[in-house]
């Protein structure tokens, strides 16, 4: 048997706690790095919307209001993701 090295159930279960720990944060940098993406692309859009809207053809405004719905659903949606992962991280 090795010295200073003791394998106990304890042992492992603090070894797995601690990579699912390193995994939840990497997976909420990575959220949130996709998140940022979203954010900057809907605030793009809403500027051009703006500015642009009244001399746009029609459809490409429409087409303009539908993605801005749809990016900031996806805010939405990644946001509350974060926040679960979040929540397991106290957990843990």
């Amino acid at each position: 048997m090795r010295r200073g090295k003791t394998r106990t159930l304890e042992g492992a279960l603090g070894r797995c706690h601690v990579y699912e720990l390193d995994h939840l944060r990497e997976e909420v940098a990575y959220l949130k790095f996709w998140l940022g993406i979203v954010v900057v692309t809907d605030i793009s859009l809403a500027g051009w919307l703006i500015s642009s809207s009244d001399t746009a053809a029609s459809y490409t405004v429409f087409f303009a209001v539908l993605g801005l719905i749809l990016l900031s659903a996806g805010i939405v949606f990644l946001h509350r993701r974060i926040e679960r992962r979040i929540d397991r991280i106290k957990e843990l």
